[in-house]
């Protein structure tokens, strides 16, 4: 629970109004003085005092040395010029929401590819180098079935196109079949 909202009025007594200057200002000096000696930061404190009866002596600062609080004001001003912030738009709001949903499609992609195309099963984690070098041995054995099974359709195919167009030129007969070949056509020469 914190306090409640003071609103700062003008305080029309003068002399009230500069006790009130004084106790704030010995307030905030011991705060920043604590805040340093514990924090070991290095803090600044400016007060003008708007009542001084038209003296104008300036502000008064916290350290007292003007030296150090130049030198803390001008590390404040470079700070300031190097850190200059970056302007947010509209455009860079949409290149970061756009890069976000990349990344999303992305790991999309590569979680469907990882459960449609597995790699590694996980029975194959708990096996031996043996039984890894044997199963291997299995999957190049049954490779090259498939591998014979593919030539031997492929030639099947090929004896297929020579059966279905059959031209004097490209039947091969071996030797039982061409004795047989010329027995028929001789054969059929005597009947006609």
């Amino acid at each position: 629970m914190g306090r409640g909202k003071i609103t700062m009025k003008y305080i029309k007594n003068v002399k009230l109004r500069k006790q009130t200057f004084k106790q704030r200002k010995a307030g905030l000096t011991k705060k920043i003085t604590e805040y340093t000696m514990k924090a070991g930061a290095t803090a600044c404190l400016i007060v003008y005092d708007g009542d001084d009866g038209g003296n104008n002596t300036g502000p008064m600062t916290w350290p007292e040395d003007h030296t150090m609080v130049n030198s803390m004001l001008q590390e404040y001003v470079h700070q300031k010029i190097e850190n200059t912030p970056k302007i947010f738009d509209v455009n860079d709001y949409f290149e970061i929401k756009k890069a976000k949903v990349k990344a999303e499609i992305i790991k999309a992609h590569k979680d469907i590819i990882d459960i449609k195309y597995p790699t590694w099963h996980q029975d194959l984690v708990n096996m031996e180098a043996s039984q890894l070098r044997d199963l291997s041995a299995v999957i190049d054995a049954k490779i090259q079935a498939c591998n014979h099974k593919i030539n031997m359709f492929k030639s099947e195919m090929v004896n297929e196109n020579v059966v279905l167009n059959p031209s004097p030129l490209s039947v091969i007969y071996s030797i039982p079949q061409m004795q047989q070949h010329i027995n028929y056509n001789s054969e059929i020469g005597r009947y006609d």
